[in-house]
């Protein structure tokens, strides 16, 4: 079996650019797990950590027992208790996902975990069990954001010709370290925002009290070439920006005080307390994928 190439991520919680290059441009006749076997039982199991040994689920659901043609690099993360106190043991972690044509990301439940998905590249179909345990499908495409709350239960298959690429969050129980870190302001400039899809954290974790009035929400931010994002203060709203595409400068309080550059699929992470703001200073406009905590006023 061909031995996909695993980067260290770097101390500014980014992969190389040329892993995300090399994951686009892999051809569709390398396999990365074993052809799925529909006789299996059917599991619901914990991706947190790789591979889950799985368990019986009741009722029946045609769900793949392990992964095909696909793979997934954790590109960041930091330790959750260091941005919201009292929400301890949990690291808010960012990873990228590839599936190839006709590739699964097998079945499983988010049991204690929830995670929010937004897709980059090509079609995919999720198949997931409803609230009345009848399985349903639908067809995601680039641009959706996909909150997965707790109970979830689901799989997933590239049954397109052509690669799909996603960034997914996730709260697993390991350790990330974060960095610790004033800028010059700056006002948005040829910037568009949209509001994507949100998920109600207290919902997820209603026994943890740390979590009360938080929501986790996406947005898409568009800014046009020389254009600039205005500064944010990320006080008790962290989270992480992703570089769809384009190239932007990113000036941030916890710097060595030059701006960083930030190319296709690379991670920012927003820290609580953190400032920065963003701009354009690449050939063409750029799009930006912004996921953050952030809390509903009393």
């Amino acid at each position: 079996m061909f031995e996909f190439p695993i980067p260290a991520v770097s101390r500014d919680n980014k992969a190389p650019l040329w892993f995300a290059v090399l994951l686009l441009c892999t051809p569709a006749s390398l396999t990365f797990a074993h052809d799925p076997d529909s006789a299996s039982p059917k599991w619901c199991g914990d991706l947190g950590d790789g591979l889950p040994q799985g368990k019986e689920v009741p009722g029946q659901f045609p769900g793949p027992k392990e992964h095909y043609r696909m793979n997934n690099q954790e590109i960041g993360g930091f330790e959750m208790d260091r941005e919201i106190p009292g929400f301890s043991g949990r690291d808010f972690r960012v990873r990228f996902w590839l599936m190839e044509p006709e590739g699964l990301i097998a079945e499983h439940c988010h049991e204690d975990r929830p995670a929010y998905v937004y897709i980059l590249s090509g079609r995919v179909v999720e198949t997931y069990m409803d609230e009345n345990g009848t399985p349903q499908r639908r067809r995601l495409k680039v641009g959706d954001a996909i909150p997965e709350g707790n109970g979830t239960h689901h799989w997933w298959k590239n049954d397109g010709d052509e690669n799909v690429t996603m960034v997914a969050i996730d709260f697993p129980n390991h350790i990330v370290p974060a960095p610790q870190g004033v800028v010059k302001n700056a006002l948005d400039d040829g910037v568009s925002r949209s509001d994507l899809a949100e998920m109600d954290m207290a919902r997820q974790y209603p026994h943890i009290s740390a979590m009360s009035g938080y929501k986790l929400k996406g947005r898409l931010l568009k800014v046009e070439q020389g254009g600039a994002v205005r500064l944010e203060h990320h006080y008790g709203h962290p989270g992480m920006v992703y570089v769809i595409k384009g190239t932007l400068l990113e000036h941030r309080s916890d710097g060595n005080g030059s701006p960083v550059v930030r190319r296709n699929n690379d991670l920012s992470l927003t820290y609580d307390g953190v400032w920065n703001y963003w701009q354009n200073r690449g050939d063409g406009d750029a799009e930006l994928l912004v996921v953050s905590f952030e809390k509903e006023e009393d």
